[in-house]
């Protein structure tokens, strides 16, 4: 007995090159989905950062018109009590921003550079390279090389600028030693300081020069070294204890407070904090949600048009009209041959499809009539065979080209004609049984 089913379902083939040239006609839904979806995306995230900005400002106003307000000696306690936490709260972010803070006192990084000045007012002449190389303007520039976010002031800390001399007379001196001390976390940074010092010194020469008459201005040493300094040590625990009695104060002065004036010193604590540290930013379009949104849009349009891509069935090629019905393709008569073809189309078609012979109406219906009758002949054994035209369209009978293709076929003795619904009728399907040839035309996008 034999089991095998009467219907086997129908492989489903995917043709990548197929699937693309599929995606790419459909560029129209794909942009429209990707603009849909940038904006979704945009929107969602600026409508979030505006009702965030607006809580922030209806939160600051409520704080304003709810603050509470002391007079005489209760605001007297509590401006005390406030200066008293500014203090402490500028010595606790100096502790933990400043560069002198960080350095390890048992192995500093120090680069040490020795200039020796000589001329007639040589060490007068080295005060003043001093005084320069003390002004903070020189360290916004080294900031500005050596990190953007570092504070001009916490550098400068890092350099010191001594000077040396030998005679008693300290103003008639024609020389002098102008020596620059810099300490640093790494070598690295010791080493950008210095190039920016160095770079400085050589710009003050002819400014100097002006004031104080010539002289010669020359790097006589330049060293570096890992040492450990003991005065380091002391000035970094000095700070930390400065810090400890400065929050000790604090919390007694604040303890003294009645319970108004505490409220009045949270009010104006938490007031300037927002002011400083977290004003609101008004809402603006997120770069990067944009460009998020935009590659969610790409990437779900293109795999909703692949997925309708696997599920359609239909003909899509003339490979796919081949391998469905086993038949041989005698050509495609577009159905709207003047009709003109869109420039995306033509690009697809020049980068995935071969180029064909473009063929009139007339050599198209001519090569088929051809084809057709040497088809039919062969198949019938006989030089008058019947051929009939079937389709799964219930008009392609009716077809203006059929119409000229069933004339060109009878002046080869061909009995051409056609068969509208031969599953349906019993007379159609006896016709059908006892003709020569059959063929079979469907519907292809705009072809036939």
């Amino acid at each position: 007995m034999n089991n095998s089913p009467l219907y086997e379902k129908e492989d489903i083939v995917i043709n990548f090159r197929d699937m693309l040239v599929h995606i790419l006609r459909r560029w129209r839904s794909i942009v429209v989905g990707v603009l849909i979806a940038t904006l979704l995306a945009g929107g969602y995230q600026y409508i979030k950062d505006l009702r965030a900005y607006e809580n922030k400002l209806a939160a600051k106003t409520d704080q304003t018109a709810t603050i509470v307000t002391l007079e005489g000696a209760s605001l007297a306690n509590a401006n005390q009590v406030l200066q008293y936490q500014k203090t402490y709260e500028a010595q606790a972010r100096y502790n933990r921003n400043s560069l002198l803070m960080q350095l390890d006192p048992g192995a500093v990084d120090t680069r040490a550079l020795t200039y020796l000045v000589i001329g007639e007012r040589g060490y007068a002449t080295a005060a003043m390279y001093q005084t320069h190389l003390n002004n903070l303007a020189l360290y916004e520039d080294v900031a500005t090389a050596l990190a953007p976010e570092n504070d001009p002031s916490y550098i400068m800390e890092l350099v010191t600028i001594t000077l040396q001399h030998e005679p008693s007379t300290i103003e008639s001196a024609d020389h002098a030693l102008l020596n620059v001390k810099i300490v640093a976390p790494t070598q690295e940074t010791c080493a950008t300081i210095a190039v920016e010092i160095k770079k400085h010194i050589t710009s003050l020469r002819s400014t100097v020069s002006t004031a104080l008459g010539d002289h010669d201005c020359r790097l006589a040493a330049d060293t570096v070294q890992l040492s450990a300094d003991q005065t380091l040590k002391t000035t970094q625990q000095n700070n930390l204890n400065n810090c400890n009695t400065l929050r000790n104060n604090l919390k007694s002065a604040k303890d003294a407070l009645t319970a108004n004036e505490k409220a009045y010193v949270d009010q104006v604590s938490a007031m300037n904090s927002e002011n400083v540290t977290t004003e609101p930013t008004p809402p603006s379009v997120s770069k990067k949600m944009v460009i998020l949104g935009f590659a969610v849009g790409l990437v779900l349009m293109v795999c909703i048009h692949g997925l309708s891509y696997v599920l359609d069935r239909k003909l899509k090629s003339r490979e796919d009209f081949a391998e469905r019905y086993g038949l041989f393709v005698f050509g495609c008569i577009e159905r709207n041959p003047e009709k003109r073809v869109p420039f995306t189309e033509c690009i697809i078609r020049r980068l995935f499809f071969k180029k064909e012979a473009v063929l009139t109406e007339e050599e198209t219906l001519l090569m088929a009539q051809k084809q057709m009758a040497m088809s039919a002949c062969h198949a019938a054994g006989t030089d008058n065979p019947t051929v009939y035209l079937i389709g799964s369209q219930a008009d392609v009978h009716e077809h203006a080209q059929f119409k000229v293709l069933k004339d060109a076929l009878a002046a080869s003795n061909v009995t051409f004609d056609s068969i509208p619904s031969p599953l349906y009728n019993a007379a159609s399907l006896d016709k059908l049984a006892t003709a020569d040839a059959v063929v079979l035309a469907e519907t292809l996008s705009a072809s036939t």
